[in-house]
């Protein structure tokens, strides 16, 4: 949940960034959008895949009392 949180602003205001890849990043070529967005694509994958692996695990270690 919280990896949702903290990835979803940034990808919403990365599809902005990425549709205005041109006139936004004026140093850089318009090729190179792909690669900017699959950079991105990577960082926010990380992001979600860790907090999936970190839920599980704590999951596995969580003792489970019979109250």
């Amino acid at each position: 949940m919280v990896a949702i949180c903290i990835a979803l602003p940034g990808m919403l205001i990365d599809a902005i960034v990425l549709l205005f890849f041109d006139n936004i990043f004026l140093n850089l070529s318009a090729d190179l959008d792909r690669f900017f967005a699959s950079w991105l694509l990577r960082a926010y994958s990380l992001i979600f895949i860790t907090s999936f692996v970190k839920a599980s695990f704590v999951k596995k270690k969580t003792i489970h009392s019979s109250i």
